[in-house]
């Protein structure tokens, strides 16, 4: 089964890996794009605002401000969608693909994950998971367009003792 939409809301792809006669299901998901726009609006209104006042000073001269607001408004859904577009979080038999906290992706196997933390960064919930084998720290936003089949697929392949499955509610 390939990419499909319900609605515009629902995205998945389901791809089949042959393994020494194992097939290996795993299934993408995509990030929720409106709550990933509002968090990176919200960057940029703190951003434009520390900019405007650092290089025309205190009062904030809304006249130069105002403009980058509203650059602001139209940039941050596009960049939320090219994200979550470019940016699809794994799940699979053997584990999960997140990305580095530089945006490199990576694989941590289920087994492999030594402790899981919250981090809550612009009111996006991200889950910090740190590998026991290498110490490498994988990234994974925890809203997704539809982060109730994201949560099911993790409790399918890991079950419910798996330490991220208690974070994802």
């Amino acid at each position: 089964m390939h990419g499909f939409t319900v609605h515009g809301v629902a995205q998945f792809e389901m791809l089949g890996v042959m393994t020494s006669n194992t097939l290996i299901e795993s299934v993408k998901f995509k990030s929720a794009v409106v709550p990933t726009s509002i968090a990176m609006f919200l960057l940029m209104v703190g951003l434009f605002s520390a900019d405007v006042a650092l290089m025309y000073g205190l009062p904030i001269n809304w006249t130069l401000l105002v403009p980058r607001l509203m650059y602001a408004l139209v940039v941050s859904p596009i960049l939320a969608w090219l994200l979550s577009t470019l940016y699809p979080y794994t799940v699979s038999s053997d584990g999960l693909y997140g990305y580095s906290i530089w945006g490199a992706r990576r694989f941590i196997r289920w087994s492999d994950i030594g402790s899981v933390r919250v981090v809550w960064f612009l009111n996006l919930k991200y889950l910090r998971l740190r590998s026991e084998i290498d110490g490498n720290t994988t990234w994974v936003l925890t809203m997704f367009q539809d982060s109730d089949r994201f949560s099911d697929a993790v409790h399918r392949h890991e079950g419910p003792d798996n330490p991220i499955t208690r974070y994802l509610k």
